[in-house]
């Protein structure tokens, strides 16, 4: 799970990230108003990966408190094309993003930002586990992530079918939380109900996907990232 937190005098802008960034999995987004009292109280309690600022506030000295707060924070700016070019270099920079602001411009900041850290910590990516534990029944049940076909969110609990079973185990977990558990580059979000394993998947429909006998919709939210996942793997 990446934290993200938007900075920003103009809130279009940061609704319009929010939107964007909702539809990527594995990201937590908190919008915060470019008050300095609010935000100086927050710095000690803030998890954030990902700060992203407009051009106006970067160089506010509370931004910069909460940079030095982690040396690993990243920093994106949102501007215009002709503020890029007055801009000075900066090392706590990692990027740009420029207006207008569109969901492909967002996805690929981030995913430049998940390549930078699979390289920072490759011995990490290497090393992870391929299973959770889950508890069902008053049972911790161990899951490897290849047997399961998707997860279903039923409000305060998820429903986790998998390979050769024919009924789900439960869990008193919600969706976003299970999700946070799952590997984002072998699951995907396809509806505000659903995540599948893109490597169990049959068949995408128009409306829907085919994982054998079950057939999942496509929630129209989802369809974009979902659209962009499939072109980058054809």
């Amino acid at each position: 799970m990446m934290h993200y937190l938007l900075i920003s005098n103009n809130a279009e802008d940061v609704e319009l990230l929010k939107g964007y960034l909702s539809q990527i999995p594995f990201i937590e987004v908190d919008a915060i108003s470019p008050d300095k009292k609010l935000i100086t109280v927050c710095i000690e309690s803030l998890n954030a990966d990902v700060i992203v600022c407009d051009v106006l506030l970067m160089n506010e000295p509370y931004i910069q408190q909460l940079t030095a707060k982690n040396r690993n924070i990243i920093v994106i700016v949102t501007c215009n094309i002709a503020q890029i070019a007055v801009q000075q270099p900066t090392k706590e920079i990692f990027g740009y993003l420029p207006s207008p602001i569109t969901f492909e411009r967002v996805l690929a900041v981030t995913e430049n930002i998940q390549t930078m850290l699979q390289h920072r910590t490759p011995t990490l990516i290497d090393k992870r586990k391929d299973y959770v534990f889950i508890k069902s029944e008053y049972k911790l049940i161990k899951i490897n992530f290849s047997d399961i076909l998707f997860i279903a969110g039923m409000k305060d609990y998820t429903q986790v079918y998998l390979k050769g079973k024919q009924s789900p185990l439960t869990t008193l977990q919600n969706l976003k939380e299970f999700e946070t558990k799952l590997p984002n580059d072998e699951f995907v979000r396809v509806h505000r109900s659903y995540i599948v394993s893109l490597n169990q998947v049959d068949i995408i429909a128009r409306n829907e996907i085919m994982l054998g006998t079950h057939h999942i919709p496509i929630g129209d939210s989802y369809r974009q990232t979902l659209d962009l996942i499939i072109e980058k793997n054809s």
